[in-house]
């Protein structure tokens, strides 16, 4: 299309609008307020895309947390939908501070999972300990 400021041929994409994000954190607030610490990546701009969010979190912290420090608020409870206790939810990845190194063994296994169409027998093998 040309650009409606100058006449220049430019490419327009219609913006993603996914129904829903879900993302791991490391705090949260029975509200949905959660906190990030460290790189946020496209987290922040998933759930600001998305119609619905959940947050999974390594820890519910109390309000008052957030409170204290507003400014370290990553995602403002009116984006949330449902928040979710997960501790270690981020694994097989990593998640800044709480556990760095990626589970290689726990990633292959994920990946093989995905690629076969078998993530519900992982899932089976993860909470059963077998992974």
């Amino acid at each position: 299309m040309t650009s409606p400021f100058s006449d220049e041929k430019v490419v327009a994409v219609k913006a993603l609008v996914p129904d829903w994000a879900v993302i791991h954190v490391h705090e949260a607030d029975e509200f949905g307020n959660a906190r990030i610490m460290g790189s946020v990546f496209q987290d922040i701009l998933l759930t600001r895309a998305a119609k619905k969010t959940i947050i999974t979190a390594e820890r519910i912290v109390a309000t008052e947390i957030f409170r204290m420090n507003p400014e370290r608020t990553s995602v403002p409870h009116f984006l949330v939908e449902a928040v979710v206790l997960a501790p270690q939810g981020a694994k097989p990845g990593t998640c800044f501070g709480e556990y760095d190194v990626v589970d290689d063994g726990g990633m292959k296994a994920y990946f093989k999972a995905v690629k076969e169409d078998a993530l519900d027998e992982y899932l089976a093998a993860v909470t059963e300990g077998r992974i």
